[in-house]
């Protein structure tokens, strides 16, 4: 919705309009969006990730200007403007652990999306240049990318002994799942347990207590995919452009720091 809103008013100004088909292209591999397959767009943007390849080929043989945006959104092929998710790892583990943490659990999105990887390869990267040692069972991933999912991760790596004092979650809807099982057992955050997540999503600062996470400005992450676009069709044989903005951390009160 945020980077919807960014591309909206970047448009504003502009001849262009925006149709929004709401269209899962892991769930239809190799299948084209209907507003596209109809050829009623003048260019397309895919936003967010994972996304099917095979409809990025589509799209492509159809010479149909295409801007990726979203995390971890980048092909070699097509223009795009990216969060980087490992950044956000990075940027939550040095603040958890400068805040006092040793027992850090990391919960990651689902391993089948590659944006797991990337943020895995992070942690692990990060944590070395800390001094920090990996027990590889405090690195799970959710099964699916939600709060239900993260809440019944939590509870099984509580169940199993696991007695984390921070959570590094790859977003904020992983987050306050597990926040919901620990709340529910009695657990009090920040005091026991800290929690930081990632994306800084318009609910993040009004979950008790507000989430300390990473902003990846979604709205200048749409308004720069815009002006990618409108380019794009204006003049198809320019450059490829690929974009990656900058994260920063968004200090709430879910991370307690330890004297």
């Amino acid at each position: 919705l945020n980077i919807t809103n960014g591309i909206m008013s970047a448009l504003v100004d502009t001849k262009y309009g925006a149709l929004i088909e709401n269209f899962c292209s892991t769930d239809h591999p190799g299948e084209l969006p209907q507003i596209v397959k109809n050829h009623r767009v003048d260019g397309v943007f895919v936003v967010g990730s994972p996304y099917d390849k095979g409809m990025l080929t589509k799209i492509k043989d159809l010479k149909i200007p295409c801007v990726l945006v979203g995390v971890d959104s980048f092909e070699e092929d097509f223009d795009s403007v990216q969060a980087d998710p490992g950044e956000g790892v990075q940027i939550g583990l040095r603040y958890l652990h400068e805040a006092g943490h040793k027992k850090i659990l990391f919960m990651n999105c689902p391993s089948t999306f590659h944006s797991a990887y990337v943020r895995e390869k992070a942690f692990y990267h990060c944590a070395a240049e800390l001094g920090i040692t990996v027990d590889p069972r405090w690195c799970v991933n959710c099964r699916k990318n939600h709060g239900k999912s993260a809440y019944y991760m939590m509870r099984e790596c509580w169940e199993n002994g696991l007695r984390p004092d921070a959570v590094l979650a790859a977003n904020g809807y992983l987050a306050m799942g597990a926040m919901r099982y620990l709340y529910e057992i009695g657990v009090k955050i920040p005091d026991e347990v800290s929690f930081f997540g990632y994306e800084d999503s318009s609910i993040s600062g009004y979950c008790i207590p507000p989430l300390t996470t990473v902003n990846i400005h979604k709205e200048q992450m749409g308004k720069i995919a815009a002006e990618y676009l409108i380019s794009r069709i204006e003049k198809p044989n320019i450059a490829i452009r690929n974009k990656k903005i900058p994260a920063e951390i968004v200090i709430r009160d879910s991370v307690k720091i330890i004297e």
